[in-house]
């Protein structure tokens, strides 16, 4: 048992819903109040397919859309990226969103890069990160904000495409982090 767990995990990246606003210092957040995020169980068609699905939310932010009646701009990008695992797909992304007279550019750091990420929020950009939950489970995630704490502890606020709403991630617990990819119009 113990080996499975270490090869699959047990499905718990670390992710939570409620924040003590008591030891809140400062939160910033991408500019996100009218987005509705796409979620992974809206597509039937597809397997292990969160990164077509993060592509998707930075399309819908990036181009401004706000409600989606079906399933095309995600078809668009599973087309391109296919089924997970996935470890790479800034660039299909950035192809997508050119065909639409965006020209995205991104920024790759791997492993824990709290700074690069507050940055990148910090201009009221957005950025993916790659979780690693165990050797096998892996899971891509949207940053739009960032929450410090009155004990200096950053805590990321994030999409993390099972839900349409924001959750809070503590950096490396429960999952660890691979990498981060910042997104910014050129």
């Amino acid at each position: 048992m113990k080996i499975k767990k270490i090869l699959y995990g047990d499905n718990d990246y670390g992710f939570f819903t409620d924040i003590n606003n008591k030891e809140i210092k400062k939160i910033n957040t991408a500019d996100i109040k009218y987005y509705s995020w796409l979620t992974i169980g809206r597509f039937n068609n597809a397997n292990n397919h969160c990164a077509a699905t993060t592509s998707t939310n930075l399309d819908i932010f990036f181009t401004k859309l706000n409600y989606l009646s079906d399933n095309d701009i995600f078809d668009e990008h599973h087309d391109l990226i296919g089924n997970g695992p996935v470890l790479w797909f800034a660039n299909k992304t950035k192809k997508i969103l050119k065909n639409k007279h965006i020209k995205l550019k991104n920024k790759t750091h791997f492993f824990n890069k709290i700074n690069h990420i507050k940055e990148n929020i910090d201009k009221g950009n957005i950025s993916t990160l790659l979780l690693s939950e165990a050797l096998f489970n892996w899971h891509w995630v949207i940053c739009v904000g960032y929450v410090e704490m009155t004990n200096n502890e950053t805590i990321l606020i994030i999409v993390d495409n099972w839900h349409n709403t924001t959750r809070y991630y503590r950096p490396n617990i429960g999952s660890r982090f691979i990498s981060t990819t910042s997104y910014f119009v050129a």
